[in-house]
């Protein structure tokens, strides 16, 4: 993800791995919102739709689909209701940004996932807050992070973040491209254990549409591509309820995810390398799981087989009129 925010003068983050469970799911928000409530079988579809599985196709074929767990992924930390609060800097550039973080529950040694994006989710129950961060750090003076967002009464949220007042630019409060929290639509290793993810799946996508144009949910975008008929930030997707995916034989990760696609649908989230599915960081468990839930396999064996062809675009709602396509109609 891409923000318009200084860099970071010093970084210096702790490398202390915490053994605790892994988070039995993400559903933070409430059973209401679109993260967590299933799809009519019925869903309107969106004009675009063909265009856009067959641009999410290609991507897939020319920069591959992957599942991301120890990079590019989000570590969860649970705290408890007596955690200690600390002031986390944010560097950005709307003054207002700062207040919801003076006081964060902050777990002992909080480490962020080990790449570019740091992304780190505290969630506090007792209290029923949720907060993420990007590019978060430790420094010689506390904590400190690029972007952040947090969410009260999280567990009956729509789990959207509202926009930063005073803004120059559009300016909700979160950890991704899209302003839509990480949390949302991750996926946890208990889920992926289970065989059952309950929630909306995320996805990151190489190059999508130009930042000037998202639909809802998301809120903003990093997009590059000047195709006009190129999938937005916020684009849902989802395998249509008559699907077969017992029959596809897929492995049974795949298989998972491919059963929430048709239930609660796929949201893009962010821009991403490859086609991905983010999935819980296992920075803080005893050890990581996804070796052995993917098989020996890698994540885009795993995913060879997924029925990206089969997806449908459901109905969007455009932050602005869709760019006209320069020859014919989406």
């Amino acid at each position: 993800m891409r923000f318009r925010s200084t860099l970071i003068a010093a970084l210096a983050v702790a490398a202390t791995t915490v053994a605790i469970p892994a988070t039995a799911s993400a559903k933070f928000f409430s059973p209401s919102s679109f993260w967590n409530a299933a799809l009519s079988k019925s869903a309107a579809l969106d004009t675009r739709s063909p265009a856009w599985v067959q641009h999410l196709r290609d991507k897939v074929t020319t920069y591959g689909s992957w599942i991301n767990t120890d990079h590019f992924s989000t570590p969860i930390y649970t705290v408890p209701a007596n955690q200690p609060r600390t002031w986390v800097y944010i560097e950005n550039w709307a003054d207002q940004y700062q207040q919801p973080f003076v006081s964060v529950p902050m777990p002992a040694n909080p480490v962020p996932s080990n790449d570019t994006d740091h992304h780190i989710i505290i969630s506090q129950p007792s209290t029923d807050q949720y907060f993420e961060f990007w590019n978060f750090y430790k420094g010689l003076n506390g904590y400190g992070a690029l972007a952040a967002g947090r969410i009260d009464k999280a567990s009956t949220s729509q789990g959207i973040f509202p926009s930063v007042t005073g803004a120059k630019f559009p300016a909700p409060y979160g950890a991704t491209a899209s302003g839509l929290p990480i949390g949302g639509g991750l996926m946890t290793a208990q889920e992926l254990q289970r065989g059952n993810i309950d929630h909306v799946v995320e996805m990151a996508i190489p190059h999508p549409l130009h930042e000037w144009w998202w639909t809802w949910p998301a809120q903003r975008s990093d997009g590059d591509s000047i195709d006009a008929c190129d999938v937005p930030e916020g684009a849902r997707f989802r395998l249509p309820s008559t699907l077969n995916i017992a029959a596809l034989n897929l492995p049974p990760v795949a298989a998972t995810i491919a059963r929430a696609a048709q239930k609660y649908g796929l949201v893009v989230e962010d821009t991403g390398g490859s086609v991905v599915f983010p999935a819980e960081d296992p920075m803080n468990m005893a050890t990581n799981p996804y070796p052995a839930l993917f098989g020996g396999k890698s994540p885009a064996e795993v995913l060879a087989n997924f029925p990206w062809s089969k997806l449908q675009a459901l109905k969007s709602q455009p932050n602005q009129a869709w760019p006209a396509p320069n020859f014919a109609p989406c």
